[in-house]
């Protein structure tokens, strides 16, 4: 049995330099567009050619992600304000790279002298199965950050971390059961419940006098975006 293609991982939310402006300028299409067109339009030509993505390529990324927005967890505090933060530069993250990989499957095919149509179409196919994971990662992050906020509700902006001990448990989660953390910041290994895939912790009263959890640094590149 074959195993499953894995996404190729993405960049953390800080990546400097180019690729940070890049991410900031397609997260603001991403918010103010309501097709890929329309999000192409926002996008100049010559931010396409630094960028190393054809405009085809690029088109084809946004039709993938605008086709899949972020499903509404339907509450709203600080933690789900910043998950949609993040959320935002994750999917504008993943359009460049997949605009990228397009683009490479395009050059690729002309220099074997196959069809370009072709080819978008099978690398378009390989990016939805990439994005369809990254989007349960997304969804994950926003269920977490819906609970923190309900917690916050009944305990307050500070909070306790909670941890299913057992065998499974990952040495993230088991360091970070018993600490604090405040619900407006976001710690650094993320929200309870978003660590991994499989995260079972969640938040609750905070501890007294137990240790704060290291916060994420600030997102300052995509502050605009945001």
């Amino acid at each position: 049995m074959s195993t499953p293609q894995q996404p190729p991982p993405q960049q953390p939310p800080d990546v400097a330099g180019q690729d940070a402006a890049a991410v900031a300028v397609i997260a603001t299409a991403l918010v103010g567009a309501a097709s890929a067109v329309a999000a192409l339009a926002l996008l100049s030509t010559s931010a396409l050619v630094a960028w190393k993505t054809s405009r085809a390529a690029m088109r084809a990324a946004l039709e993938i992600v605008m086709a899949m927005p972020p499903e509404q967890t339907g509450v709203t505090g600080s933690a789900t304000i910043s998950a949609s933060r993040t959320n935002l530069i994750r999917r504008a993250q993943f359009a460049l790279a997949a605009a990228r990989r397009l683009t490479r499957d395009m050059v690729e095919a002309r220099s074997r002298g196959e069809g370009l149509k072709q080819a978008l179409a099978a690398g378009m196919a390989r990016e939805r199965r990439y994005f369809s994971q990254h989007r349960d990662a997304i969804w994950q992050r926003a269920q977490a950050a819906q609970q923190v906020d309900m917690a916050a509700w009944s305990y307050g902006d500070l909070l306790g971390w909670n941890t299913v001990l057992d065998a499974r448990t990952s040495a993230d989660c088991r360091a970070a059961n018993g600490k604090n953390f405040y619900a407006s910041s976001v710690p650094l290994i993320g929200y309870p419940g978003s660590v991994h895939p499989h995260c079972r912790c969640y938040p609750g009263p905070p501890r007294i006098g137990a240790r704060m959890l290291p916060s994420a640094r600030p997102e300052r590149e995509y502050a605009k975006a945001a």
